[in-house]
């Protein structure tokens, strides 16, 4: 019994999802039904303290393989002069060298807002990974390691 929860126990912190924070090339950071959503180029911070821009992933699963440049701008809850959004914006890449010439360039935007689901601003939302990437990227709900107070 003990040798059978410590496997399961290894496959759960093995082989799960990874918060983007932590995550090295290949991790794991959403698994949505069939698809998996690796990281292939971390991203870097932006010019404010809560935004990740640059990232590459590649989705796998359900038939098909795609790269995307992926980006964050993540809300800061309560506090006066932000908006009640996260923001998660990206677009499909041929090659990873591609990222590196597509800064600035997007293809879909997602505006999460608090409690009153998402807006597409731009383009079609490419799947419902989109939603547990942005709370990866945003650290909500349970990849927020943040120190409670």
């Amino acid at each position: 019994m003990a040798l059978a929860l410590g496997f399961g126990l290894l496959a759960c912190t093995g082989k799960g999802e990874q918060a983007v924070s932590t995550a090295k090339p290949g991790d794991l950071l959403v698994l949505s039904g069939k698809q998996r959503l690796e990281l292939v180029q971390a991203p870097r911070g932006g010019t404010v303290p809560n935004s990740l821009l640059g990232g590459v992933v590649r989705l796998r699963g359900d038939g098909q393989e795609q790269l995307y440049s992926v980006n964050a701008v993540c809300s800061m809850p309560n506090l006066p002069g932000w908006p009640t959004y996260d923001n998660l914006y990206g677009r499909e890449l041929s090659t990873v060298a591609e990222a590196k010439n597509s800064l600035g360039k997007t293809s879909w935007q997602i505006l999460f807002h608090y409690g009153k689901g998402k807006e597409e601003k731009m383009g079609r939302d490419p799947g419902p990974w989109t939603a547990r990437l942005k709370d990866n990227m945003c650290r909500r709900g349970d990849f927020d390691d943040r120190p409670k107070r």
